[in-house]
């Protein structure tokens, strides 16, 4: 019998798959060890606020998480980091890095639109008409894209 590159590579193929179903029979049924290693989300430390670069976001780990979290999100940080920083555009408004007067200016504009009340997309207006739709990232944009086309 004649073997060519095809029928050896079959061959070789056949070969593995029946050493992985081997592997796969010896493991045991009840074992997930990805899902019994996973850390619990309601323990792990809460997000610094934005704009204290010198928070520790592990100080209160062991502290019982605040209204605000069991409520959910905090909204206003999700705004800070959909809009890009005005000195770096490869980082967020949120990020540590992200500094100087724009910056601070932004988030002091944001923080005051915020208090309103306004519903997430008239804030988001509100930020494009001020600074212009290059203030967000290309990711707010695409997803801000896609709402509108809906």
């Amino acid at each position: 019998m004649k073997w060519d590159h095809l029928g050896v590579t079959n061959v070789l193929l056949l070969i593995i798959t029946v050493l992985m179903l081997v592997l796969v029979a010896q493991q045991p049924r009840n074992q997930h060890p990805v899902m019994s290693k996973a850390p619990n989300l309601h323990e792990m430390g809460q997000a610094p606020q934005v704009g204290h670069s010198n928070v520790n976001p592990h100080a209160n780990m062991q502290e019982a998480p605040s209204a605000e979290t069991d409520e959910g999100f905090n909204f206003q940080n999700m705004i800070f980091a959909a809009l890009a920083c005005p000195d770096d555009a490869t980082i967020t408004l949120a990020d540590f890095g992200c500094e100087g007067e724009e910056a601070t200016k932004r988030r002091e504009y944001v923080e005051n639109i915020y208090k309103q009340g306004l519903p997430p997309r008239a804030l988001f207006d509100e930020i494009i008409q001020t600074f212009g739709m290059e203030a967000l990232t290309d990711e707010a944009r695409e997803i801000r894209q896609n709402n509108r086309s809906q």
